[in-house]
């Protein structure tokens, strides 16, 4: 909830806004979701930050993904401060 929900909030009704970001900090990747952007937090720690839009029908979404081996190099608590920092960070250069 300390990533997913600011992510659905801030991006929901604007996942382009995530363009924006790429341009600074990530890259936008090919992903089912309406934009998804790529961001490496740390070196080998790349953070995906995918969005969904919201429509009449259902509310804005969004997830955030790891690769599978981040839990070789951080531990929980630092996996999810790693998560909502970049939902943070997008979020500040957003605005």
């Amino acid at each position: 909830k300390r990533a997913i929900a600011p992510l659905a909030k801030g991006f929901g009704s604007h996942p382009s806004l995530l363009d924006q970001v790429a341009d600074l900090i990530g890259k936008i990747v090919p992903s089912p979701a309406d934009r998804t952007l790529k961001i490496v937090v740390l070196p080998r720690i790349p953070v995906i930050l995918s969005v969904w839009k919201a429509d009449e029908e259902f509310p804005a979404e969004g997830n955030v993904y790891f690769d599978t081996t981040i839990s070789s190099h951080l531990p929980t608590e630092d996996i999810a401060y790693a998560g909502s920092a970049a939902v943070y960070t997008a979020l500040g250069i957003a605005r």
